[in-house]
């Protein structure tokens, strides 16, 4: 008898590693965001909404975003949620569509999973661009900063880079910089330097921190993806390190002017000033 009642024990923790999955219709978040180069700081708002078919017809849902300065929603993605997994839908190198994993919630201490992170944000109009990230579960621990919602803490390694990074995802939301950015949120990426302020679903509050809100992160240097090149100013002797997404080195450095040009083939390369790296596209 004791051995049944400890299977059923065991059986329900694991049940509860997660609590519940919010990616899904009801979601509503919003992200207080810099973005890069010379757009100013905004609100984006994120919904997740009705049923859409894709591929072999099967269900899904939208994601629609909008800032303050859009008139209206614009598409953001197609995702699918399964319990405690979502899916992000991109394309291969072929053009073709596929779901990628973004997101599983499940992930316990000691466990560790790998993304092909396809980056949404390219997809349409540049195609598919690729990396293998290893996320390792450190801990699993309530958050007063997100009323109590659960924070995953994970470290994250990226094939054919040499540094590894250390961030987190909510529990059931995902990444707090972005719901369309399964980079996550770690301590030397700094993307499109945005955090999550407040989420509802189903018009609940799930948490509010937007009273308040500031940037994560700090003036940095403007880094631009020309054609043919890339361009960066207001270093102030910073360390910088370009690379391609396998980790070859383009450039290494400390520039001792205020503004740089490396010439680069197109598509997208790794910039790491002082350690925080950002993916840029360098156009044709």
């Amino acid at each position: 008898m004791k051995r049944i009642f400890l299977l059923i024990a065991v059986t329900a923790a694991a049940m509860n590693a997660w609590s519940e999955n919010y990616l899904r219709p009801g979601l509503v978040a919003e992200y207080f965001c810099k973005g890069q180069g010379d757009l100013e700081e905004t609100v984006a708002t994120y919904k997740v909404e009705g049923d859409t078919l894709v591929l072999d017809n099967e269900p899904a849902y939208k994601v629609l975003v909008q800032t303050l300065e859009m008139e209206a929603p614009q598409l953001a993605g197609i995702i699918k949620t399964e319990n405690e997994k979502t899916w992000f839908l991109g394309k291969t190198d072929d053009g073709s569509e596929k779901w990628y994993l973004a997101y599983d919630f499940g992930i316990e201490p000691g466990q560790s999973i790998t993304l092909d992170y396809e980056d949404l944000k390219n997809t349409g109009e540049f195609g598919a661009s690729h990396m293998f990230i290893t996320l390792g579960c450190e801990s699993r621990e309530a958050s007063e900063e997100y009323n109590g919602m659960t924070v995953i803490n994970l470290t994250e390694e990226i094939k054919g880079a040499d540094e590894t990074g250390t961030g987190y995802w909510i529990d059931g939301l995902g990444a707090p910089c972005g719901l369309t950015d399964n980079a996550i949120c770690f301590t030397h990426w700094y993307g499109n330097r945005s955090s999550i302020r407040k989420a509802t679903f189903d018009g609940q509050v799930l948490f509010d921190n937007s009273a308040g809100m500031h940037l994560m992160h700090e003036a940095s240097p403007v880094i631009r993806g020309e054609a043919g090149s890339l361009s960066i100013s207001g270093l102030q002797g910073n360390s910088l390190i370009v690379s391609d997404l396998e980790g070859r080195v383009i450039y290494q450095g400390k520039p001792s002017g205020s503004t740089l040009r490396i010439e680069c083939v197109s598509g997208p390369v790794i910039v790491r000033v002082d350690g925080n790296a950002t993916k840029v596209l360098i156009k044709n």
